[in-house]
């Protein structure tokens, strides 16, 4: 399949040529017509983004780069593209800002958006390097307009980043961790879930909860799928009894778990299901979100470290690793990482139904966060 969507891009390209458009119409047209996520978006991601990211992406932007020559710019044109482009500039954020006053967004939110609607990137530059082709601008303005892009995205990008913070949100709030919450309460435990084998652990761990109509159980279930073939990140809230048009046959077994736990602990525990599809670098936003949202007592997190049944240990992702610390310096609750050894995930279930009360042996070494994991 992915040798015969090539195929198609060259063929596509060639047609473009035959009929008088650029050879670039026709690959973009093919690939607005490739649906994005998987299965066919995700498997094209994984094949080609090493080599388009990694090799295709920098050479382009370099080759761009040799045609600019800031010495055939003249002091008048160059000021003329000022003008044209603080203009540009400031009409867009003021007409973002004008439609967010009037839907009583604050005028910071706007600002924000004016600025990332003034970011220009790649589409931009091959359409340059079109009109330079076809002598519809000479090197002097294609050099201005590579250089205006280069300029406004250097401005624009440390402001966004100054200005938008989503972590900013969970510091002003009062944290809703299990020393705080209280004994005949409802208790609220997110767990997510990366990968198939997170699930018998996890099942375990909730099992250990002992959901009771005395004490009931709520059970934000979040499952992480990393971005791939998609242009954009995607939160899904799934209903309780819905169909499942789901990402990948993965999400389907984690769903199908936790609907038998909801089925089996019927009128004790209920469960709520997500599915986060984003890059691992800003995944920690929509978990503390829904922590957030939810009212989440305690944050169970995979660990980013498997063991093998041989003792072995297999470092699983680096960004679990990142995404876990980013969680624990930003999370609204209590957070857990939920270390799998491999030990307990099959024999906790028979334990829990064979002996109503066992001992868990818990080390106290001090702090706020021994304290209130104590409670």
């Amino acid at each position: 399949m992915i040798i015969s969507i090539l195929v198609f891009v060259l063929i596509s390209g060639l047609i473009s040529e035959y009929i008088g458009q650029h050879y670039v119409m026709g690959p973009l047209l093919l690939g607005l017509a490739i649906p994005e996520g998987p299965p066919l978006g995700t498997a094209l991601m994984r094949k080609m983004e090493t080599l388009s990211y990694g090799f295709f992406y920098p050479f382009y932007l370099a080759a761009s780069g040799l045609h600019i020559n800031i010495f055939k710019v003249d002091f008048k044109s160059l000021w003329i593209v000022c003008v044209i482009v603080v203009v540009a500039f400031v009409v867009k954020i003021f007409a973002v800002m004008l439609t967010g006053y009037y839907h009583n967004v604050s005028i910071k939110d706007c600002f924000v958006m004016g600025l990332i609607l003034n970011a220009r990137g790649i589409a931009d530059i091959v359409v340059y390097n079109i009109w330079r082709a076809r002598k519809l601008m000479t090197d002097q303005d294609f050099s201005l307009a590579v250089l205006s892009i280069i300029v406004v995205n250097a401005i624009i990008t440390p402001l966004i980043k100054l200005l938008y913070d989503p972590s900013k949100q969970y510091y002003y709030i009062t944290r809703c961790s299990m020393q705080h919450s209280k004994r005949e309460s409802k208790l609220h435990i997110m767990v997510c879930i990366h990968k198939n084998e997170n699930i018998p652990t996890m099942m375990s761990l909730l099992e250990a909860s002992y959901a009771s109509e005395e004490s009931n159980i709520e059970v934000i279930a979040l499952i992480l799928v990393e971005i791939m073939g998609r242009s954009r990140p995607l939160l899904v809230a799934h209903q309780p009894h819905e169909t499942l048009n789901s990402t990948s046959p993965k999400s389907t077994q984690i769903h199908n778990a936790f609907r038998q736990y909801a089925y089996q602990h019927k009128g004790c525990a209920k469960v709520q299901s997500f599915t986060s599809i984003s890059n691992f670098d800003t995944m920690h936003d929509d978990v503390c979100r829904i922590a957030l949202d939810r009212s989440a007592n305690i944050l169970i997190m995979p660990f980013h470290k498997h063991w093998k049944i041989d003792g072995s240990v297999v470092v699983i992702s680096r960004a679990i690793q990142d995404m876990n610390i980013k969680i624990l310096e930003r999370a609204p609750c209590s957070v857990g990482i939920l270390v799998d050894r491999g030990m307990i995930s099959s024999s906790l279930s028979s334990l829990l139904s064979s002996k109503p009360v066992y001992h868990v042996a818990v080390f106290f070494i001090g702090g706020a966060d021994d304290a209130g994991i104590n409670m």
